[in-house]
This record gives C-alpha cells, sequence and structure tokens, in this order.
C-alpha cells in the first residue's frame, strides 16, 4: 500500500513539473505597413490536452489586449491592431517538433 502511495505522489509531481499550466509567449513579431498593423505570435499552453480550444483561444486574446503575458510585454497601441495571427502548441516538446495544437486568426476588434 506504501508503494502505491508513493507512486502515485510521483506520479502527480511529475505531472505539475512538465505541465505547469502556465501559458508563454515565446515568439512575437510585428509588422507595420500603410494603415495595417500585423502582430504574430507564438504560445505554449503547458498543457498536456487540449480541453476546450474556444476558452483557451478567447483566454489568449484577452491576456493580448491586457497586456498580462509574463514573458512579454507590447508597448503598442492595440487600437491600430489590424491582425493579430496565434500560433499555439500544447507543450514546449510540440514546440520542438513544430506540432501545432491550432492557429487563430484575430480581426481587429474592441475587447474589454
Amino acid at each position: 500500500m506504501k508503494r502505491i502511495f508513493i507512486f502515485f505522489c510521483v506520479c502527480i509531481l511529475s505531472y505539475r513539473l512538465f505541465y505547469s499550466h502556465k501559458v508563454e509567449v515565446k515568439h512575437s513579431f510585428s509588422t507595420s505597413f500603410d494603415n495595417a498593423n500585423i502582430e504574430r505570435i507564438t504560445v505554449i499552453l503547458n498543457q498536456p490536452f487540449l480541453y476546450d480550444e474556444d476558452k483557451i483561444e478567447k483566454e489568449i486574446i484577452e491576456r493580448y489586449y491586457k497586456n498580462s503575458f509574463n514573458e512579454i510585454k507590447f508597448t503598442h497601441n492595440h487600437e491600430l491592431l489590424s491582425k493579430l495571427y496565434v500560433t499555439v502548441y500544447l507543450t514546449k516538446h510540440d514546440y520542438r517538433n513544430n506540432k501545432i495544437a491550432f492557429e487563430i486568426e484575430h480581426s481587429k476588434q474592441i475587447i474589454h
């Protein structure tokens, strides 16, 4: 019984270690021309499964507009944004192997 408990604890700790569930931005690239401003970002979800794509998409877009990512702070005016493209990976392993979970194409809308 003690071995099962120890095994269970190790599994939980390993899961928490590898999948912190902390969304992180790996890359950001901005392009401006004429009246168009395009932002491309790459995001790693740090989770093993894709639970609710629509909810995750909304969260990423909201965090972009609120500028609440820890890894990067955007310095431009969001009012000028024409398009936001986001490439989403589940894990760092997926990112290294270019295994995209999904992509977001967001046109300018003010989100509050």
